[in-house]
């Protein structure tokens, strides 16, 4: 009898186990309203786009050109990976790409939860259906909140905004419009997943293979002082936010010196969770990537139906890069696995053609399926 027992109950810690290792985030992501209007897929690859922004951040005494030229760069880079030629004079450009920005504050109710239906709605046609469909999952975890509280405060935030529109022959060809709310005046924080949200109606993805510059393996913890800790991250593919904590050590585990500490509080990667990271001279495009990739693939796929909650526990993300002056091509494949809070990092690895080829096989199939989904007339 004794043994019967031992057994049922070990039996029901395995299957426990198993079953906490991963779970469906709970805490949406507050994704930037955006909204998308015109013909973006005739705009054909390798045209070149004259690109012009201007800015307003409130309360700021100068216009600040540096933070223009930021905006600016950030958008160029995204442009050029989908193979468009960027030129420095519009007279040379065979489109116009107008970029405002503007920053201002705004009282806000504590509580307060952004829809963000209508956004989905105006973008449910066109290309980005990776988008389309975290968007979608995000929308749905809103739905199932609700939000109980006493007391209710005002407190203050800033709202972001920015807008493109492509011109050609002085012709509005397309237009993106994005606004989102901030506990900081900066409007750089979300500036390269919001254009890349904009910037996915765009024909091109995964057209030019990016370089990035290739982080110090010796210097490795300071990259991650200098990048990571504190932060959470944003990518337009996934409906949660994305944490680095596994790659830092657990919540219980030692650091560097020893001592036990909690995330984000000083930890540094440690050589027992390196081996989370194949080759720290990655790291820095395992940031890009999850903030620029417009495609997740969950391990599990519901084909039939893509925006179901469930199958987004566990997600894969690829791709391939040049690392800092590399001449062959480096692939790189990201598990992330769900808690309750967003998404973990549970490995971040350099593999062979042979492995991503295998992921571009199995996404193939994914994006078949949102195509499916998202192509509901004749």
């Amino acid at each position: 009898m004794n043994s019967q027992f031992i057994k049922f109950f070990a039996t029901v810690f395995i299957i426990a186990l198993f079953a906490s290792c991963a779970t469906t985030p709970q805490v949406q992501v507050e994704r930037p309203w955006t909204r998308t209007l015109g013909q973006a897929q005739s705009i054909e690859l390798g045209s070149s786009i004259f690109i012009n922004v201007s800015g307003d951040e409130e309360y700021l005494l100068i216009d600040n050109p540096l933070m223009d030229n930021s905006v600016y760069n950030v958008i160029k880079n995204q442009l050029v990976r989908r193979d468009f030629e960027i030129v420095s004079s519009k007279n040379d450009a065979e489109y116009v790409l107008n970029v405002e920005y503007q920053s201002k504050d705004v009282q806000v109710m504590q509580t307060e939860l952004s829809s963000f239906q209508s956004s989905y709605q105006q973008s449910a046609s066109g290309s980005g259906y990776g988008v389309l469909a975290a968007l979608a999952v995000s929308e749905q975890t809103s739905s199932n909140q609700s939000v109980n509280q006493a007391e209710v405060s005002t407190q203050t935030a800033y709202r972001h905004t920015l807008g493109f529109s492509i011109t050609q022959n002085d012709q509005t060809v397309w237009t993106g419009e994005s606004t989102w709310k901030s506990s900081s005046l900066d409007v750089s924080n979300r500036i390269t997943s919001t254009t890349q949200l904009l910037l996915s109606k765009l024909p091109g993805y995964g057209e030019v293979t990016p370089r990035v510059k290739a982080v110090n393996p010796e210097k490795k913890n300071n990259y991650y002082n200098q990048f990571i800790k504190g932060n959470s991250f944003f990518g337009p593919s996934l409906p949660y936010l994305i944490n680095f904590y596994k790659l830092s050590g657990s919540r219980t585990g030692p650091n560097s010196s020893g001592s036990r500490t909690r995330p984000n509080q000083g930890l540094s990667i440690s050589e027992s969770n390196i081996a989370r990271i194949s080759n720290p001279r990655i790291l820095h495009a395992i940031v890009d990537l999850i903030q620029t990739a417009e495609y997740a693939l969950p391990k599990e796929p519901n084909y039939e139906n893509p925006i179901s909650t469930s199958q987004w526990a566990k997600v894969k993300l690829g791709g391939e890069y040049y690392i800092g002056n590399d001449d062959e091509k480096t692939y790189i494949i990201v598990n992330l696995v769900g808690d309750k809070t967003g998404y973990n990092i549970d490995s971040a690895s350099k593999v062979n053609r042979q492995e991503y080829n295998r992921f571009l096989n199995d996404l193939k199939k994914w994006i078949t399926a949102l195509n499916n989904y998202y192509e509901v007339f004749e």
